[in-house]
């Protein structure tokens, strides 16, 4: 089911390349018919999972990775189309995970969780078309957790505080692009430069670190302290390619 959920953001993410301005999307008759495979998709989902804090069959409300990139998803598709009940599944999700303080439900900030930070993507992209306070208190708490988030000596993020020393090249996606997109809207541009800056010295850094010469491709991940079972005790890579991070990794530049 995680393999079709996958395949469905995906497709979803194809069929809505390409945004307008919430003011210029067409208003929606309820009974109407939807013209295009983004709409189809979006409203199986919410018909799927009436409560969008539960996409991706969760057993409780979800603050993830992938309910974030579904619902930004979701969001292009009433940007480009219409839809005031995909608008309203997307807030809800917002109401739902974020409290009026900023407070996020099931976040934990000292876990340091690249994949955890996900989402902000789709929380800033909200707030800039729909300005909340609570919103922007979340935003700043994930970027407090990417000032501080633990490094490789090279400064190259940890993925997760319990994978120490260790840069996945999927963290690059999972962190990075909500970072500067975040930057972009909440700081001031001398602030925001130098986080600019420190993405592509990481992007670079994880490249070299994790591509294997043999392939042309990169590896999964890379071990700076060589302690992991599946590191190599030479290079420190994993002995794999994993074809989703190789596409994480692209979708991030």
């Amino acid at each position: 089911m995680k393999k079709f959920n996958a395949i469905l953001v995906g497709i979803m993410l194809m069929a809505t390349v390409g945004t307008t301005l919430a003011s210029e999307a067409p208003a929606k008759n309820d009974n109407e018919r939807p013209k295009h495979y983004s709409e189809w998709l979006a409203r199986s989902e919410m018909k799927r999972f009436p409560t969008s804090c539960m996409l991706d069959f969760s057993k409780r409300p979800n603050w993830g990775y992938v309910v974030g990139i579904e619902l930004e998803s979701m969001l292009d598709t009433y940007l480009r189309y219409g839809g005031d009940d995909i608008l309203a599944y997307c807030k809800q999700y917002t109401d739902t995970m974020i409290a009026p303080d900023g407070k996020i439900r099931g976040y934990r900030l000292l876990d340091y969780n690249l994949d955890n930070t996900r989402t902000v993507h789709f929380v800033t992209r909200m707030y800039r078309e729909f300005p909340e306070p609570k919103n922007l208190r979340a935003i700043n708490t994930i970027m407090k957790q990417f000032n501080d988030q633990p490094r490789t000596n090279e400064g190259v993020y940890w993925h997760k505080a319990i994978y120490a020393y260790q840069v996945w090249l999927d963290g690059i996606f999972m962190g990075l692009p909500g970072r500067l997109l975040a930057a972009s809207t909440i700081y001031s541009p001398d602030l925001a430069v130098p986080i600019y800056d420190d993405a592509v010295e990481q992007v670079k850094a994880t490249y070299d670190r994790t591509y294997d010469p043999n392939t042309g491709l990169n590896r999964h991940a890379w071990d700076e302290s060589r302690e992991m079972f599946w590191s190599d005790n030479v290079t420190g890579l994993s002995q794999h390619c994993w074809g989703r991070a190789q596409g994480w990794y692209t979708m991030a530049l």
